[in-house]
């Protein structure tokens, strides 16, 4: 009986040394580097965060989209009250026109090349003349600022970042 009682004890400190190893070793930087002790519901696990992450992702984009289409929607609400009202869209009060520029050129071959450029990108674009000989390339006109800025941001991000505001007097 002895014998037995000796037998298990030295059995279970065997057991329990087993655990102790078996978790110190799991932690070790060398054997997760071998995926020794990894299993298939750690790669689920990277797997379905890949596709939350994804999915948030997507969401956002859909948020901008929404947003760009929300400030679409009141730049035409702004040009139908314009004409409700009798006013033309492109023109103020104070008689300015602001248009948005996305280019201006002395030499009508690199004019002729960038204004192609532009409308192969789906602008209806106009040629304006400055004060300084310079030719403009306008893919929009506005009867007020605020309308004017609204769609230099959306042009900034999606087409041309030195776009910029000319008033025509």
């Amino acid at each position: 009986m002895y014998i037995a009682n000796q037998t298990d004890k030295t059995m279970r400190q065997l057991l329990l040394l087993s655990i102790a190893m078996l978790l110190a070793f799991s932690s070790c930087d060398f054997f997760r580097s071998k995926n020794l002790f990894s299993n298939a519901d750690e790669s689920l696990l990277q797997e379905k965060r890949k596709d939350s992450l994804k999915y948030v992702d997507s969401i956002r984009t859909l948020h901008n989209e929404i947003e760009h289409l929300r400030q679409a929607h009141n730049r035409l609400l702004d040009s139908i009250e314009g004409e409700k009202v009798g006013k033309k869209t492109t023109t103020s009060t104070s008689g300015n026109k602001y248009h948005i520029i996305v280019g201006g050129f002395r030499n009508q071959e690199y004019l002729n090349s960038y204004n192609e450029y532009i409308q192969d990108r789906g602008f209806r674009t106009n040629i304006l003349q400055n004060d300084y000989g310079f030719k403009l390339i306008s893919i929009d006109s506005y009867s007020n600022w605020n309308s004017a800025a609204r769609t230099l941001k959306d042009i900034q991000e999606d087409l041309e970042d030195s776009a910029w505001i000319y008033i025509q007097s």
